[in-house]
């Protein structure tokens, strides 16, 4: 949230990775290497002139596309009396312009409304077109913006922006209850005809702008809600946009095109991808959905508000779609920093947003939910949430931030058994924290845990990146990130596992200049990777913008030239059954492990004994496994051992797997993966291995620091003591671990990645992310 620097280094990728084999279309992981160290990124289009949404212009304030009423004064029709206090006044319409023509009784009040408008929520932008302006002498106003009728001896309820042509003035004016209100009073001369008058409402905030070609320029504001507070429930009933002239004399004003539309903002903020609940962006096509914080002219959450976009990354075209008022506490309020979870096949929608309406500096998150078909959030226009409830953060009350996925998904029962929600806990600029929260239960329970804390960071923006981009469980990665801190211009972006364990802070490239992206997010189409953020704004520094749209693009895959490709991969283990060998025939991608001579196969064995002198992975097709010496891990009493072996296979055929034992144990397992080499020919550093032996039980496993020659494959895989658990792959150097066997089967799991040059001093990491682990083996292999 805020207006802070935040950088989150993303993901991309080097050669793809590809799948073959029969069993390649029923599976739907992808399995690129996706590396976070990449780049650069070059800007799409100039990132403060994006189609659609350009700063401070007719089209960004009030978007075209948001407009519910577009008024051309064809017909007086189109318009209800609200108020005439001379009856000499007259209007009338010709060649869509409007004119009105005032008599001579002294503070009369003549107001028009647009008949076919109305407001169900505290967000508008309503301008004119002032093709002849009244007169300079005795009293002559016109105002802009919202009537509704108001019951006994009170003619109207009014909330318009006015300008005093005699005193040269423009103000803000409520009338309630009969009672005139005047604030925010500025010095302004009308310009000379034709200029539009424009008027927005944004939560209780209302202001005046005005436009003589040069663009949307604001001339005074005020907050409403002391007078009459237009997020209360129901207070908007009735209301119609309307245009008032209060005169002393014969005066003739003529107008025309008069609209009402949401209001596009000052710029934008705090971008999130509308996701599917496994964490995929949700998308149309080319066309991507995020939900963004859009700022008023004073720059602060109190004259702000959310929007929904859509852009589509082939042609560029960024389109505002609609505003969400949040119901809460009996008002409907224009909260931030949203998150929007979109389930068509569940007819479900969700949203958790910062209550950022009615605070600057203490937020809390709140959670709603509904059905699509009750009314699509990506639908055009303003919506009105069910009522939503405040967000249990078991540590801190104030957080905000919020960004969640379901990271266990059952892609056959569409139903998720763990949500997991990334957060920014503490008040803003006084050390804030990032957590993890999880939740076996529907998040409408409020029934979340810390999964892991770590305080004080400074960090805002948070994030829930998922590695893989199509449906499906395999090569799905998930891993939370948190922007620069608070004031500082960091380009680094805190990363953690998905149990909240930190993988450091990466580097990215961005384009050269004050470029400075913020709290970005990252969607695939095609061969491309597109950044989509804000950009060049600190939290303490903004003044009267609150940041630009930016989109910056870099290539997905490095053009491949004889790049290794995975055919298939397999696990089998005998949980505490005490055997002297385990075999393996049936894989994840295929049905059967069928080889083409040359083929390279990896394979690792992992037991309940730390006294075997004697064991061997096999084949039945008869091919000679290199193995490395049996790794026996011992620490504080427990027993255990893992073998790594590889084969550049002599054999075709299909083959069946054994790991045999000389003495028989429990919790034996074997894990196997099978590539077509391309162009790997030999093994880079062999079979070696990186334990962690500490006596004390951690949850995350990062290697020692291992090098490679060239680029190639690299293959690790830790193995975690006597607990089957449910692993999730982390980082390779720079990589992201985009696959894997033995995650949830009790053998040990294997993580891999390739590479396009020679990786020097790197480490790998692997979480738990379900049960606390004991000891940690490790198994490094890599081929070039």
């Amino acid at each position: 949230m805020r207006f802070m620097t935040a950088i989150l280094v993303l993901l991309t990728t080097v050669p793809a990775m590809a799948q073959t084999g029969a069993g390649a279309s029923r599976r739907h992981g992808e399995l690129t290497p996706l590396q976070y160290n990449f780049g650069p990124f070059t800007a799409v289009a100039p990132y403060n002139n994006q189609p659609g949404y350009t700063l401070l212009s007719n089209a960004q304030v009030q978007p075209a596309s948001t407009i519910s009423d577009n008024n051309a004064f064809a017909s007086t029709s189109n318009f209800t009396a609200i108020r005439q206090d001379d009856a000499t006044t007259t209007f009338s319409v010709a060649s869509n312009v409007g004119t009105i023509t005032t008599g001579s009784a002294s503070g009369a009040n003549y107001v028009i409304g647009s008949s076919a408008s109305s407001f169900s929520i505290p967000d508008t932008f309503i301008e004119v077109e002032i093709m002849q302006n009244g007169t300079t002498s005795g009293t002559d106003h016109i105002a802009l913006g919202m009537t509704a009728p108001e019951s006994g001896s009170n003619p109207t309820l009014q909330i318009n922006a006015e300008v005093d042509m005699v005193g040269r003035n423009c103000f803000m004016h409520v009338l309630y209850a009969g009672t005139d209100h005047v604030l925010g009073s500025a010095s302004f001369t009308a310009p000379s005809a034709p200029w539009y008058l424009g008027f927005s409402l944004m939560g209780s905030q209302a202001t005046a702008f005005y436009n003589s070609g040069s663009g949307w320029q604001q001339i005074t504001t005020g907050d409403v809600s002391s007078y009459y507070d237009p997020r209360t429930s129901g207070n908007l009933t009735g209301f119609q946009t309307a245009v008032k002239l209060f005169t002393s004399q014969a005066t003739t004003w003529k107008l025309a095109n008069l609209k009402t539309g949401l209001f596009g903002g000052t710029g934008m903020r705090d971008v999130a991808l509308v996701t599917y609940p496994d964490g995929r962006p949700y998308m149309r096509g080319s066309v991507a959905y995020f939900i963004a914080s859009i700022g008023g002219f004073t720059s602060t959450t109190l004259d702000s508000g959310n929007a929904i976009f859509s852009y589509d990354l082939v042609s560029g075209t960024l389109t505002m779609l609609g505003s969400l008022g949040v119901s809460r506490s009996s008002a409907v309020y224009e909260d931030q920093a949203g998150d929007i979870i979109y389930d068509p096949i569940n007819n479900q929608e969700r949203l958790l947003i910062g209550t950022w309406a009615t605070t600057s500096n203490a937020p809390a998150t709140v959670y709603t939910s509904q059905s699509i078909s009750t009314d699509d959030w990506l639908s055009g226009g303003p919506h009105v949430t069910p009522a939503a409830s405040t967000v249990t953060v078991p540590s801190a009350s104030s957080n905000y931030d919020a960004n969640m996925a379901c990271t266990s998904w059952n892609y056959s029962a569409s139903t998720c058994s763990l949500w997991t929600m990334a957060i920014v806990s503490g008040n803003p600029g006084s050390g804030v924290g990032s957590e993890f929260l999880s939740s076996t239960a529907d998040p409408s329970a409020n029934s979340w845990s810390v999964l892991a804390s770590t305080s004080n960071l400074g960090y805002e923006g948070s994030r829930i990146l998922r590695t893989a981009t199509t449906s499906g469980s395999k090569g799905v990665s998930y891993f939370g990130a948190w922007g620069g801190k608070i004031g500082s211009a960091v380009r680094t972006s805190s990363i953690y596992s998905p149990a909240g364990s930190s993988l450091g802070a990466l580097n990215a490239p961005w384009p050269a200049g004050t470029f400075n992206p913020s709290h970005p997010e990252l969607v695939a189409f095609g061969n491309t990777e597109y950044l989509i953020s804000f950009a060049d704004v600190l939290w303490g520094t903004a003044s009267g913008s609150i940041g630009n749209f930016a989109v910056s693009s870099a290539p997905k895959y490095v053009p491949q030239t004889n790049w290794p490709t995975l055919v298939n991969t397999g696990s089998t283990f005998s949980g505490s059954s005490t055997v002297s060998s385990v075999t393996l025939s049936t894989g994840d991608y295929a049905s059967s492990f069928t080889f083409t001579a040359g083929d390279l196969v990896i394979a690792v064995g992992r037991g309940n004994s730390a006294s075997e002198t004697t064991m061997s992975i096999t084949d039945s097709l008869g091919d000679t496994f290199t193995c490395g010496t049996i790794n026996s891990i011992s620490p504080s009493g427990a027993t255990g051992y893992d073998f790594g072996c590889y084969s550049f296979v002599t054999h075709s055929g299909t083959a069946t797997f054994t790991h045999s034992i000389g003495t028989s144990a429990n919790f034996v397992g074997l894990t196997v993966e099978q590539f077509r080499p391309g162009f790997l020919t030999s093994v880079d550093n062999g079979v070696s291995y990186s334990n962690i032996v500490t006596g004390s039980k951690v949850s995350l496993y990062t290697s020692n620091a291992f090098s490679t020659s060239a680029k190639g494959l690299v293959i690790v895989c830790p193995d975690a003591l006597f607990n089957a658990g449910t692993f999730q792959p982390g980082l390779i150097g720079p990589y992201a671990a985009s696959f894997g066997a033995g995650f949830s089967s009790g053998a040990a799991p294997c993580i891999g990645t390739l590479t396009n040059g020679a990786q020097t001093s790197i480490t790998a990491t692997l979480n738990n992310g379900l049960a606390a682990t004991g000891w940690w083996g490790g198994t490094i292999m890599s081929f070039k």
